[in-house]
């Protein structure tokens, strides 16, 4: 069964209505296009938040206190790799301070990391081309999510966000 947010520190629950996202397309050079998208829809509610470290090793941590949050949820296995993975990768390239959202709604859970750096991501080769120790995070989501994206924050950064259906 679920477990409540309330029982993490780091964890906050409040109900929350989506803005319109925009979804994600690699155009030749490998970096993200911003295309748009249908909004996500409804009202969605925050699980678990917490800031992530600045040390990419230490996203373990933050994965593990989220994974305990979304514990029994249909999309847990494969929301942890999401997790690790947008978090990963908001920290190595990025840079702190980011910040790893969960949120739950309508058989489906939806994972954001926010930064403030205003570069976009970037995807790397496709995973079957691509045997090396890194540049496959994006493709991992991509492969494991329903759809992701990126929205632009209008002050600064962006918001990196995955969704996972049951």
């Amino acid at each position: 069964m679920w477990r409540s947010a309330s029982s993490l520190t780091c964890s906050v629950l409040v109900t929350m209505t989506f803005r319109p996202r925009l979804c994600l397309g690699a155009g030749s050079d490998g970096h993200l296009m911003l295309m748009k998208a249908h909004a996500l829809g409804g009202g969605r509610e925050l699980l678990f938040e917490a800031d992530l470290p600045e040390s990419p090793a230490a996203v373990s941590n933050i994965r593990h206190a989220a994974m305990h949050t979304i514990d029994g949820h249909p999309t847990a296995d494969v929301a942890a790799v999401v997790i690790s993975e947008l978090a990963t990768n908001a920290v190595r390239h990025a840079g702190c301070p980011c910040t790893l959202r969960v949120f739950d709604g309508a058989q489906a859970l939806l994972i954001e990391v926010q930064d403030f750096s205003p570069r976009l991501p970037v995807m790397g080769p496709n995973l079957w081309d691509n045997m090396g120790s890194s540049g496959r995070g994006l493709q991992i989501v991509k492969a494991l999510s329903d759809t992701f994206g990126v929205t632009p924050s209008p002050q600064r950064g962006k918001t990196v966000w995955a969704k996972i259906c049951a």
